[in-house]
């Protein structure tokens, strides 16, 4: 007999394995790793189950397997989360200064125009700012580049991690974390997933904590996402649309564009880190209940 279900497999980082159990003096199997997590959160097996594991039976609870699904995170595992979050904290802070800084050029080619407007340059003037004012704009879309790809890689590992945290303390949290990690970069999914992932995440931490949403939390989250988007699409346009309209008579307004979307990028990215200290806050003190519960 075989189990014909599977649920979503919450520890993608455990080997994916087969298992058989008896039941009723029955041996039911080969099932997966996610399938026993499954029996085990509905009651049908427990830690007396026996189990036929590396060419002999014995008790659930004595694989590392069960180990894990009832067990707390360790202290390494607490260690990773503070540095990865550490790592992402960072990555977001130095954008945000970056993008403060981009729009201090762009705030400067501004006052160049102006000045070429009113006759204060001379062409010798306009000509070199022009070619400064390129040369730093292609050097600074580089490195917005290389910060981006770094950023990125910061966002991916931290979401991943932090839904790993949330699957060792909440039983009915079912997202998973590669999918969850990936779907920030996935065109058009990525409007709602990561949402509904921020939700569900400070839902089952909250839960575990016993305390419930507070006014503070809800104005976060949507503070939080309403700039994620709103950013996103204002860096989108400026990177794909308004290079085109350098050499246009709208240059001025092209410029205002830019300081613009800078400026609202560097405060979504201090939104971020304002949305992920609360989240690490929630994840120590779900860890702290988990070590006094232990004790």
């Amino acid at each position: 007999m075989v189990v014909d279900y599977l649920p979503p497999f919450r520890f993608p980082f455990i080997n994916t394995s087969m298992w058989y159990y008896a039941k009723s003096k029955n041996k039911i199997g080969p099932i997966s790793d996610a399938a026993m997590e499954r029996l085990y959160l509905l009651g049908e097996i427990d830690g007396n189950t026996l189990v036929w594991r590396r060419k002999k039976w014995g008790p659930f609870s004595e694989t590392n397997f069960y180990k894990r699904l009832t067990s707390a995170p360790d202290d390494e595992f607490k260690k990773n989360l503070a540095k990865k979050t550490g790592i992402f904290r960072t990555f977001l802070v130095s954008t945000a200064i970056y993008m403060m800084f981009c729009a201090y050029i762009m705030k400067n080619r501004l006052d160049q125009c102006v000045d070429i407007s009113l006759g204060k340059l001379s062409q010798m003037d306009i000509k070199i700012s022009a070619s400064e004012f390129n040369m730093t704009l292609v050097l600074s879309q580089i490195i917005l580049l290389v910060l981006v790809i770094f950023l990125a890689k910061a966002m991916f590992n931290w979401i991943k991690f932090s839904t790993e945290f949330t699957l060792f303390s909440s039983r009915s949290y079912k997202m998973s974390p590669y999918f969850s990690a990936w779907a920030p970069f996935i065109p058009f999914f990525n409007l709602i997933y990561p949402c509904s992932w921020m939700v569900q995440t400070c839902s089952a931490i909250l839960e575990t904590i016993e305390s419930e949403w507070s006014p503070w939390d809800i104005a976060l989250v949507a503070l939080w996402w309403f700039f994620t988007i709103f950013s996103f699409t204002l860096l989108a346009i400026d990177i794909f649309f308004l290079p085109s309209l350098f050499k246009t008579n709208i240059f001025n307004l092209v410029l205002y564009f830019g300081i613009y979307s800078y400026l609202v990028t560097a405060f979504a990215c201090l939104v971020w880190v304002a949305m992920i200290t609360r989240m690490y806050h929630l994840f120590m003190t779900t860890y702290k209940n988990f070590s006094s519960a232990e004790a």
